[in-house]
This record gives C-alpha cells, sequence and structure tokens, in this order.
C-alpha cells in the first residue's frame, strides 16, 4: 500500500513547484530582455554598417576629386617645392584681442571671403596669393591670406573659432607650385 504524503509534504513540494515556475518566469523574462537587447544592437550594427558604407564613398569620391585636382596641379606646374613649415591656426571670425584681422575679417589680402577648410595665410614672398598648396595634416589649402606674424616658412590655417586656432601649432610638409606654374 503506498502510504499518502502528509500534508506538510503537498504544502513544500507545492511551494517548491511554485518556486522553480517563478524561476523559470524570471529566466523566460530575462531570455525575452536579452533577445531585445541583441535585435536592438544588431539594428544598430546594421545602422553603422550603412553609415560607414556611405562614409566609404563619400572619402572615395574625396580621394578621387583630390587626383584629379592633382592632376590639374601637377600638368600646370613645373616644379614643385617641398618644405617643412611652422603651422599655426587663426580665427578672424573669432578674435576679441583683434590680433588677426585688419578690421574686416570678412576679406583676406588676395580679397577673397576666408573659408575654414580652403584659406590659409603666408608669406607671399614665399608663396604667391592664389597659391594652391597641401598641407601636411590639413589637406589642400588655398594661399588667400596674410598676417602680421605669418613670415618665412610659415603657414596660419584659417578656422572658425579661437579654441581650434589655439590648437594648431607645429610642424607639417607644405606642398606647393613653383612660379610658373599658372597659379
Amino acid at each position: 500500500m503506498v502510504e499518502e504524503p502528509m500534508l506538510g509534504e503537498r504544502v513544500a513540494y507545492g511551494l517548491l513547484i511554485i518556486s522553480l515556475v517563478g524561476a523559470v518566469s524570471l529566466q523566460a523574462v530575462e531570455i525575452n530582455q536579452r533577445r531585445a537587447e541583441v535585435k536592438d544592437l544588431q539594428e544598430e550594427v546594421h545602422t553603422l554598417a550603412r553609415e560607414v558604407s556611405t562614409r566609404e564613398a563619400e572619402l572615395e569620391q574625396a580621394y578621387t576629386d583630390l587626383l584629379g585636382r592633382w592632376e590639374d596641379f601637377e600638368e600646370d606646374a613645373t616644379e614643385w617645392t617641398v618644405e617643412e613649415f611652422r603651422i599655426t591656426g587663426y580665427a578672424p571670425f573669432d578674435d576679441p584681442a583683434g590680433l588677426c584681422s585688419d578690421g574686416d575679417p570678412t576679406t583676406t589680402r588676395s580679397g577673397t571671403y576666408p573659408t575654414e577648410g580652403r584659406t590659409v595665410a603666408v608669406d607671399p614672398n614665399v608663396i604667391p596669393l592664389g597659391t594652391p598648396l597641401w598641407v601636411e595634416g590639413y589637406g589642400w589649402r588655398m594661399a588667400e591670406d596674410t598676417g602680421g606674424a605669418v613670415r618665412g616658412n610659415h603657414v596660419d590655417v584659417m578656422v572658425d573659432d579661437r579654441a581650434k586656432a589655439l590648437q594648431i601649432h607645429g610642424e607639417a610638409v607644405v606642398i606647393y607650385p613653383e612660379e610658373g606654374g599658372g597659379y
């Protein structure tokens, strides 16, 4: 004859089963949360992969454009000068002391509007105004401005704000066409 479990044992088994069901339910909830996190991360990876692909295409286009510009410069210039220059930065639009401006920050020495990513100040006795030049770490720029402290082998890179200008300092290789290059 099989004995019936006593009431205390049945309650204990019931509580154990309830406890196990609760633990399994909690684990199921945690697994679902992890699945949702994985899904979110997969979507983020997919988004980042698309962004990387877009950036790679932009970089390839920029490289192609630069190569085309280089070929044009190379055809027009009879000789190229490669020298090390002192590099500094200036910010004519964010210049509370007035050190980087002759009074009108909207006009460069060559008469152009100063533009970050294009304009640099040079000593016109070294690099004539209007000359395209390649500055290591900054890329292609145009000699459009001069400055009171820009003498000899010195390039002053134009940026939009003073904080960025103060971070630009050091030495860099500069490549530019010699006179007679059609510029």
